[in-house]
């Protein structure tokens, strides 16, 4: 399968952001799997650097919650 490029890899990525909001998504660890790239690193606000499997680990145990802001202005808990 041929991976999007130029608006469409940006729309893709956004798409796959909004899912990642969904506490449905969040839970599902197949799913986290698929969405997560395998060499994933995220640097939080914090300045911490979280790790594909803590990410997962996190996501999975629900023991991270956080407030969302969207291009919107909404804000909301996940």
């Amino acid at each position: 399968m041929a991976q999007p490029s130029g608006q469409d890899a940006i729309a893709a990525a956004w798409s796959a952001e909004r899912r990642l909001l969904n506490p449905a998504v969040r839970s599902d660890s197949e799913t986290l799997q698929k969405l997560l790239a395998a060499d994933f690193h995220e640097i939080g606000q914090s300045g911490k650097h979280w790790t594909r499997d803590e990410i997962l680990n996190v996501l999975i145990s629900n023991s991270f919650a956080c407030s969302v802001a969207t291009s919107t202005g909404s804000r909301s808990s996940v």
